[in-house]
C-alpha cells in the first residue's frame, strides 16, 4: 500500500502470506487505513509499515502458527528468511492508530514499535514466542492490551511480555501481562507510567525496572500475584512511585551468581542502586498492599550506602481473616550487587540488538 494524499483503504479482505509481508504500507506523506482485515503468515512479517505520515489500523487480526507445543520446530534463533518471526512492524510511522489490533503465534514478537508515535486501544499480542511486544524509541499510549502467555523455553534470548526501552516514553491504561515464561515487563531507559496493571502468575519479576529516569505504577486494580522472583525489581532507576497496589504471593526463585554462589530471590519490591553515582531519589511508596510475599515486603539492595534515598508513604502490614496483624515489612540493606541485575541488563542489551537488526532488516 502506498499512502495518498487523499488517503488509501485496504478493507474486509482475508490474507494468506508465504512472503516478506503479508501487508506492507510504504512510506509517504499521506495517509493509510487497514480495517476489518485478517492476515495469516507462515514466515515473514504480517503486517508493516515504514516512514508512513499517517496510519490507523482497526478490527485487524495478525495470525502465525507458533505455539508452546510446537515451539522447538521454529528452532532456538527464528530468521524471517524460514519462520513467522514478527505480527506487527511500525518503523518510524509519525502516527498510528491502532484500534482492535491482535497479534499471535509469532516466533520473536508479536509488535515491534520502533520509532514511532503509537496509540493503540483494544487487542493486544498474547501467546507469542519471544516478546509480546517492544517498544524502542518513540512514544506509546497503550490501553486494554494483553500480552500473556508468553513463551519462549528454547530461545537463545529470554522471554517477555511487553519490553519498553531506548528513551521510549510510554503510558499504559489497564495493561494485562500474565502467565509469561519469563519476566512480565521488562523496562529499560525509558520513561514509563503504569495504570491499572496487571501482572500475575509469571515465572519472574511482574515488573523489571533498569536505568529509566522514572517508573510510576499506580491505580485501582493494579495487581502483581504470584509471580516468581519479584513483584517489582528496580535498578539503578530514581523517581519510581508505586502507589494503590496490590504485590502478594510472590514465590522465591533460587539464581546462580559467579561459578558457585546462589541466591534465593523473592521480595515483592526490590529496589537496587547496583552502580556507583547513582540515585535512588524520589522514591514513593504509598497505600500498597504486601501480603504473603515469600522473602520480605520491600528490600533494598543500596551498595553498603543510603546516600540518594528519599523514601517516603504508608506500607501496608500482613493482617489474618480477623484483621490481627501479624507481619510487618521491614528492609534489608546489602551491598552485595545482585547477579540478576547484570544478567537482565545483557539480556536488554540483546533486545535492543534484535530490533535494532529488525529495524536494519525491514528497511
Amino acid at each position: 500500500m502506498e499512502p495518498g494524499t487523499s488517503g488509501t483503504r485496504l478493507a474486509d479482505v482475508a490474507v494468506e502470506s508465504a512472503a516478506n509481508y503479508g501487508v506492507f504500507v510504504a512510506d509517504g506523506a499521506g495517509s493509510a487505513t487497514v480495517e476489518r482485515v485478517v492476515v495469516t503468515s507462515s514466515r515473514g512479517v504480517a503486517l508493516g509499515a515504514q516512514g508512513t505520515a499517517e496510519l490507523t489500523l482497526s478490527d485487524v487480526e495478525l495470525r502465525g502458527p507458533v505455539t508452546r507445543d510446537n515451539q522447538l520446530s521454529f528452532g532456538v534463533n527464528p530468521q524471517p528468511a524460514t519462520a513467522p518471526t514478527h505480527g506487527l512492524v511500525l518503523v518510524e510511522v509519525a502516527s498510528a492508530q491502532l484500534t482492535n489490533v491482535t497479534a499471535t503465534g509469532f516466533a520473536m514478537f508479536g509488535a515491534l514499535l520502533v520509532e514511532s508515535a503509537t496509540t493503540w486501544t483494544g487487542g493486544g499480542a498474547p501467546r507469542n514466542m519471544g516478546n509480546g511486544l517492544m517498544v524502542h524509541d518513540g512514544t506509546a499510549h497503550l490501553e486494554g492490551l494483553d500480552f500473556s502467555g508468553t513463551f519462549g523455553d528454547y530461545l537463545l534470548m529470554p522471554a517477555y511480555g511487553a519490553v519498553f526501552a531506548a528513551d521510549a516514553v510510554v503510558d499504559t491504561v489497564d495493561l494485562t501481562v500474565s502467565d509469561g515464561a519469563n519476566f512480565g515487563l521488562l523496562n529499560d531507559h525509558a520513561a514509563v507510567t503504569h495504570d491499572g496493571l496487571k501482572a500475575n502468575h509469571n515465572v519472574h519479576a511482574a515488573v523489571w525496572v533498569q536505568n529509566c529516569p522514572s517508573i510510576r505504577i499506580t491505580g485501582a486494580g493494579t495487581e502483581m500475584t504470584s509471580n516468581g522472583l519479584g513483584g517489582v525489581i528496580t535498578v539503578d532507576t530514581p523517581n519510581v512511585t508505586l502507589a494503590d497496589a496490590t504485590i502478594s504471593s510472590t514465590t522465591i526463585v533460587r539464581r546462580t551468581y559467579g561459578e558457585t554462589g546462589t541466591r534465593d530471590v523473592g521480595a515483592g519490591i526490590e529496589l537496587v542502586r547496583a552502580g556507583d553515582g547513582t540515585s535512588l531519589a524520589g522514591v514513593t511508596l504509598r497505600n500498597l498492599n504486601l501480603v504473603d510475599n515469600a522473602q520480605v515486603g520491600i528490600m533494598f539492595q543500596l551498595r553498603g550506602t543510603t546516600a540518594g534515598l528519599a523514601l517516603e508513604g504508608e506500607i501496608a502490614v500482613s493482617r489474618d481473616e480477623a484483621g490481627r496483624i501479624t507481619h510487618f515489612f521491614g528492609y534489608i540493606l546489602d551491598c552485595t550487587l545482585p547477579h540478576e541485575a547484570h544478567e537482565a541488563m545483557a539480556s536488554a542489551k540483546r533486545q535492543a540488538e534484535a530490533a535494532a537488526r529488525a529495524k536494519s532488516e525491514f528497511l
